[in-house]
């Protein structure tokens, strides 16, 4: 008579099914001591459901800053990549600072691998003044709309009347304004009280195409 092991199969021969995180909407700069949001989702390489999962940002020191547990859904226009709205505190010192994105799968039917991200997030002191750009074209003086506005760390767009708001912390610092088929315009701008700039931004004129003499 042979005898049949009925027993289940070893989990630990089971291999494990690998995630991927993904980091998104992540708002910069942050102003220190404040709390923001940032998106956070983690997909199964097997299309597994991960509800319920939880993930944790953490910061150098591995401390958490901010965690939460992935939704019911995935996000839309994409195959399980099941997410979460991460409420995270900005650290009181201003500067660059590297945080860490943290899967770890408990209690799934199927044992998951891990998953990390390694992202960066600058802080900046509370704001002082506000700065309004207006952005026009330079020859037909008519507003440029979402233009992209980069004041020192601090970057928008500008609306449908071609105009940008920076909430800012007194300084000096760099004004790049650029839109896709526009020169780069760049000055410099101290900010010591509320101010509106207006800068006009010449057509990129388009090099010749060479040809050659056959």
């Amino acid at each position: 008579m042979i005898d049949h092991d009925e027993s289940p199969p070893n989990s630990s021969a089971v291999k494990p099914h690998e995630t991927s995180l993904a980091i998104w909407d992540a708002p910069s700069p942050l102003v220190f001591g404040r709390s923001s949001k940032m998106k956070v989702g983690v997909r199964c390489s097997s299309g597994c459901a991960l509800t319920g999962q939880q993930v944790q940002i953490q910061d150098a020191a591995q401390h958490p800053v901010g965690e939460g547990k992935l939704g019911p859904a995935s996000w839309p226009g994409t195959a399980g990549l099941y997410w979460t709205e991460v409420d995270v505190v900005a650290p009181p010192i201003e500067g660059m600072h590297t945080w860490t994105a943290r899967f770890a799968a408990t209690n799934l039917e199927t044992p998951h691998l891990g998953a990390s991200s390694n992202f960066t997030v600058i802080t900046v002191k509370p704001p002082e003044h506000r700065v309004t750009v207006e952005v026009l074209q330079q020859d037909t003086k008519s507003a440029i709309e979402a233009g992209e506005v980069r004041l020192g760390v601090y970057r928008t767009l500008t609306d449908t009347g071609g105009i940008a708001y920076l909430d800012v912390a007194k300084g000096t610092y760099e004004l790049n304004v650029w839109k896709l088929g526009f020169d780069l315009v760049t000055q410099a701008v101290e900010v010591r009280e509320d101010l509106t700039i207006k800068l006009e931004l010449p057509v990129t004129v388009e090099a010749e195409s060479p040809y050659w003499m056959g």
